[in-house]
């Protein structure tokens, strides 16, 4: 992952170095995601055109990319039932007694698909514990 937030500029030149080690990568089977482009207007046309490696133009999109490819070649798929309190990994070593307290503090919410939960940068005011779906952090 290369992430060209402090490249100034790019011409031609450089975009053609940026081909060759792309080529490179392919070559050896390897993934190369270059991201933080969109002030580079020669980058940004070329993306339309969607070369991979110009498939991410935020850091985190990659990153997220990235993780779910690397969790998804080793073998991880995500559960399909909930995962209850007492599964939760971070109340592991509660009791059911302690559970069930602290389940009538809980309130369950729902949320949709690109919903934000947490602001970077917010003050840490709730603790959550996601029954199903996918969450990017």
């Amino acid at each position: 992952m290369l992430s060209l937030k402090k490249c100034i500029t790019m011409d031609d030149g450089a975009l053609n170095l940026l081909m060759m080690l792309d080529d490179e990568f392919q070559r050896l089977d390897k993934t190369l995601l270059i991201t933080e482009y969109d002030h580079l207007d020669l980058l940004v046309h070329i993306a339309e055109k969607e070369p991979l490696f110009l498939k991410f133009r935020s850091m985190s999109d990659a990153v997220l990319h990235m993780e779910n490819s690397i969790l998804e070649t080793n073998g991880y798929h995500p559960l399909e039932e909930p995962i209850q309190l007492m599964g939760q990994q971070l109340l592991s070593g509660l009791s059911h007694k302690e559970i069930f307290t602290l389940s009538s503090h809980l309130t369950h919410r729902s949320y949709n698909l690109g919903d934000s939960i947490i602001k970077k940068g917010s003050s840490p005011e709730e603790v959550y514990f996601p029954e199903s779906g996918q969450l990017a952090i």
